[in-house]
């Protein structure tokens, strides 16, 4: 195959390993903004209502627990895209770079 067909074919490989990252980057988007909506949903339902103190007490523990959780997972996904960032920079410079394209032409 000549070069400028592999080059094609890398950038086209490339491409669809961009949009794997992008498919599960949305993917965990929406279930960190399904989970926010309930942990919030459920933290005015605490706030709303006229429970006894001890019971309160350990759903605002548990409450707690799931934000913290919530946090790290949403901590989790924006290393992955910091991630996933630096690796496709890099590619692209690596690719990119002069003496790369002279090969690749």
């Amino acid at each position: 195959a000549s070069l400028q067909a592999n080059k094609a074919t890398f950038f086209f490989k490339l491409e669809r390993e961009l949009e794997k990252v992008n498919i599960f980057y949305l993917q965990k988007e929406a279930e960190l903004k399904l989970r926010l909506r309930t942990l919030l949903d459920k933290k005015r339902g605490l706030q709303s209502r006229a429970t006894p103190a001890s019971k309160l007490s350990s759903s605002y523990v548990t409450l707690d627990e799931g934000f913290r959780l919530f946090s790290n997972d949403l901590d989790k996904l924006q290393q992955f895209v910091e991630v996933n960032q630096t690796a496709f920079s890099k590619i692209l410079k690596k690719v990119l770079s002069v003496p790369v394209l002279l090969k690749l032409v």
